[in-house]
């Protein structure tokens, strides 16, 4: 799913703040309503990993969207 630097404030926004581990420069927003599906072929390198706590944020979500 993407990410934004801009706090929209949507409840299907997810915040990742920067850290070691997902090695990102600043704050940012998981648009979880925009989840898409991409080639594991496209995918060169994995530059970080949000971590149980977002990641848990991001299935309820995807939960509450597709109501399962």
């Amino acid at each position: 799913m993407p990410l934004t630097w801009t706090p929209w404030n949507f409840p299907s926004h997810v915040e990742v703040v920067p850290d070691d581990r997902n090695g990102l420069a600043r704050t940012s927003y998981a648009l979880v309503e925009q989840l898409r599906a991409v080639s594991d072929q496209r995918i060169v390198e994995t530059n970080g990993n949000v971590g149980p706590a977002v990641g848990r944020q991001v299935l309820e979500i995807l939960a509450m969207i597709t109501g399962m």
